[in-house]
């Protein structure tokens, strides 16, 4: 139990380490749908999450390469926008 606030504190503590080594970072729970994600992503159709509710199914993984390639896109389309 407790998955949201051990997510958050994980989260943060991820986000605090990549700023201080001046770093990209992806913050992968936000981008799933943040809080009750995994439930849902569980529930869909295909599968996305593992009934733990921890790890993603292959299908799942790849949505999750999706959001992290169109952050990637953005960021670089921003990056240019900025030059």
């Amino acid at each position: 139990g407790g998955g949201r606030p051990r997510a958050a504190r994980v989260v943060a503590a991820q986000r605090e380490v990549a700023a201080a080594m001046s770093c990209a970072f992806f913050d992968t729970f936000a981008a799933a749908g943040g809080e009750g994600s995994m439930r849902r992503w569980y529930l869909a159709r295909p599968r996305l999450a593992e009934g733990d509710y921890r790890h993603v199914t292959p299908a799942g993984a790849r949505v999750i390469g999706n959001l992290l390639y169109q952050a990637l896109l953005k960021g670089y389309d921003d990056f240019l926008a900025g030059q």
